[in-house]
């Protein structure tokens, strides 16, 4: 995991940050969050947009992959407890953080893949997974990758 986004990948997460930056981030629906996260060495705050693999609306929470696992500065500065702000579906909240374990990112992965499939078939193009592979491909991927469940601090 380790490699840094292609080129391709850094201009599509281009347009949720102009949006979220515009104040517009509520056009994105559930489909992308804006997590403000503190870094886990300086402190300093920063806002990472990042695509909602699986969005539940009874508990508002939603679930992110971070495509280059535990490298992801975002999902170091999470697991150093960093959280600090999520905003999404023209809402915003003090989230709460769990890390998924392999086999509940498999299931998040056939899900997702269930739901998007033009996306998880353009997957190996852009981020390099195999999504659209066998079952073993597929827990392959899952225990590369990393995911969380970023949820509200008090349900509503």
């Amino acid at each position: 995991m380790g490699n840094k986004p292609s080129a391709l990948a850094i201009r599509l997460l281009a347009l949720p940050s102009a949006l979220y930056c515009a104040h517009l981030g509520r056009l994105l629906g559930t489909r992308f969050l804006l997590l403000t996260h503190r870094g886990r060495k300086s402190g300093r705050l920063f806002q990472t947009p990042l695509e909602v693999v699986n969005y539940d609306k009874s508990t508002r929470e939603a679930s992110v992959i971070s495509a280059w696992g535990e490298s992801a500065d975002w999902y170091r500065n999470l697991d150093a407890g960093g959280a600090v702000r999520v905003a999404i579906g023209g809402r915003q909240y003090q989230p709460t953080v769990r890390f998924l374990d392999p086999k509940e990112r498999e299931a998040l992965l056939r899900g997702f893949r269930r739901l998007h499939p033009l996306e998880a078939r353009l997957a190996p193009y852009i981020l390099g997974w195999k999504l659209m592979g066998t079952d073993s491909d597929l827990a392959e991927l899952a225990a590369r990758l990393r995911a969380v469940v970023i949820g509200p601090d008090q349900p509503s």
